[in-house]
């Protein structure tokens, strides 16, 4: 069911969700502080003079990557003794681990995107000699212990040391490098890494945030000639202009995370596309490391539906829909896969979903997604002394359990979850007309960009009648499973809606042609230079066909037998 939401006004429906009014929406010029970045700027400075190796230490989803990616280029710029130091997403896991700080023999370690955390790791450093300066936007642990480093920015951590502390990784790195880097275009492929990465880990977009990603979709779309040929290859496989957020969050953020999702020591490549300009290389390489990663990415996408088909079926059978959270377990899902097959089920069944599958030494490995605002960590924190190991927030989670105690743990998942669906969480929020749609979409760019604290509305249009394009149908099936149609003012696309209108096309009931009630978010479809309007449909209702014959037609039936 859906229902018109309080909000009577584009205007409103943003400030609300933003916290932010329209004159700081529409211009925000704040000098944003974060404490700490003049300290480190200082220290990289005094490296670069006495040759004092840096060791960079990321992670490997598209946040990390961008991180030493800017690093990276920072250091060059700067003409720094440093390397980049990713940890193997299925051997070693997330941040810094023994293993890397055992590598490290002297110099500086300089952490992006991890850190805040990783109290025995970096007290192992200091106790070699090593100065450790941190950079994260994590939590601190819970226990409240933070690491022995020389210096700490995380904005997250520590909000007072900070205008804003929603940023990500790569927007600290660039907020970072900013003030050294007088090399404009160079600077320019900096901030369109830090955006990438700020809608890639859907952070907040609003404050300083909303600005970075402001400027990235505009350096993309108007300056892209700036941009390392390694980023350019990238958008051009995804035939990506004139780009708004969910272009990098569907289409870049996935190709990025799907190197490492698929290969232990995956995201090295994924650095290195956004590092890479042929200028200072082999030409045609930018081309083909895209067509190598946007291969991985295919490889990931199907990996991910035959993973989706296998729990599908398992739920069917097991009659998991009754049960919260939803619990499946596919033995030989691959671990850079259960997150996503979690995510899928929780946006799907509309409630918090753990996808676990095997894990070496007689273990298995979970991961939890949420819905809405329920606590997954804190549902694990009920089932602790059940579990060899988890970690995580509110959102998501990693669980490590024994194989042998799988019924047992799912049992008491299920035992303790308190997770009650909501009534109701469709909202529209204006009911507009067909012919209304082009002038709502200027309203909308005013706003813009849009995504986490500032999603897209959902718009209602009723009474819509399909129209046929050059081949004769009002629609066209796009990747098996998709189906665009055509109407007067815009095209309309519904995703995973190809085979349900088949149905109805087969309906003799149904009118096809005619579409009664939509919902859906407005935006533009660009393709070759031309812009299309377009509806990205959230619900879908056709229109019974009526073969029965009216009352007044009835009664004027009886009057003319008479």
């Amino acid at each position: 069911m859906w229902k018109k939401s309080e909000f009577n006004s584009i205007k409103a429906y943003v400030e609300h969700n933003t916290g932010m009014s329209e004159a700081e929406l529409l211009n925000d010029t704040k000098n944003y502080r974060i404490q700490g970045l003049e300290k480190i700027r200082k220290r990289l400075l005094e490296a670069v003079k006495n040759h004092t190796h840096i060791t960079c230490v990321g992670d490997y989803d598209v946040d990390g990557v961008s991180s030493m990616a800017i690093l990276s280029l920072l250091l060059k710029y700067l003409g720094a003794d440093y390397n980049i130091r990713i940890p193997k997403r299925f051997t070693e896991g997330y941040g810094l681990n023994m293993k890397i700080i055992d590598e490290i023999t002297d110099g500086l370690m300089l952490t992006a995107d991890n850190g805040i955390a990783a109290v025995d790791q970096i007290k192992a450093a200091k106790a070699k000699g090593l100065e450790v300066i941190v950079t994260d936007h994590h939590l601190a642990r819970a226990d409240g212990i933070i690491p022995e480093a020389d210096i700490i920015v995380a904005p997250e951590a520590f909000p007072e040391t900070s205008d804003f502390d929603g940023y990500c990784g790569a927007a600290i790195c660039y907020k970072l490098a900013e003030p050294l880097v007088k090399d404009e275009k160079l600077l320019q492929h900096m901030k369109v890494l830090a955006g990438i990465a700020t809608v890639a880990d859907v952070m907040p977009l609003i404050w300083d945030n909303r600005n970075i990603v402001k400027e990235m979709l505009s350096i993309i779309t108007n300056k892209s000639e700036n941009l390392r040929s390694g980023l350019k290859a990238l958008l051009l496989k995804g035939k990506i202009e004139n780009p708004v957020t969910t272009d990098i969050s569907f289409k870049i953020a996935p190709m990025l995370n799907a190197c490492s999702r698929m290969f232990d020591e995956g995201a090295v490549l994924a650095y290195n596309a956004l590092i890479l300009d042929e200028t200072e290389g082999i030409a045609f390489q930018s081309a083909k490391m895209a067509v190598d990663i946007d291969g991985i990415n295919e490889m990931r996408k199907q990996k991910t539906l035959n993973c989706l088909a296998y729990v599908e079926r398992q739920i069917v059978e097991e009659n998991l829909t009754e049960h919260n959270p939803m619990v499946v377990y596919g033995p030989e899902i691959p671990p850079g896969i259960i997150g996503l097959v979690a995510g899928k089920l929780a946006e799907k069944y509309k409630r918090p979903a753990i996808c676990f599958a095997d894990g070496p030494n007689n273990l298995i490995k979970g991961s939890a997604r949420n819905y809405v605002d329920y606590d997954i960590k804190a549902l694990l924190d009920l089932i602790a002394n059940k579990l060899v190991g988890y970690g995580g927030h509110k959102a998501a989670a990693g669980i490590t359990g024994e194989r042998s105690r799988y019924q047992e743990i799912r049992q008491a998942l299920w035992d303790k979850c308190d997770y009650e669906a909501p009534e109701n969480d469709d909202e529209y929020l204006l009911e507009i007309k067909s012919y209304e749609v082009a002038h709502i979409y200027q309203e909308l760019v005013k706003y813009a960009p849009y995504g986490e604290h500032n999603p897209m509305p959902v718009f209602k249009i009723r009474d819509i009648h399909l129209l046929p394009d050059n081949s004769g149908q009002p629609f066209r099936i796009m990747a098996v499973r998709h189906i665009k149609f055509h109407s007067e003012f815009f095209n309309i696309v519904a995703f995973d809606f190809a085979e349900k209108y088949m149905a109805i096309k087969e309906n003799p009931k149904m009118d096809e042609n005619h579409i009664d009630t939509l919902y859906g978010t407005i935006g533009l479809n660009w393709y070759k230079g031309f812009a299309t309007l377009q509806i990205e449909t959230t619900g879908i209702e056709f229109r019974k066909r009526c073969n029965e014959p009216t009352a007044f037609a009835k009664i004027l039936r009886g009057a003319c037998n008479g």
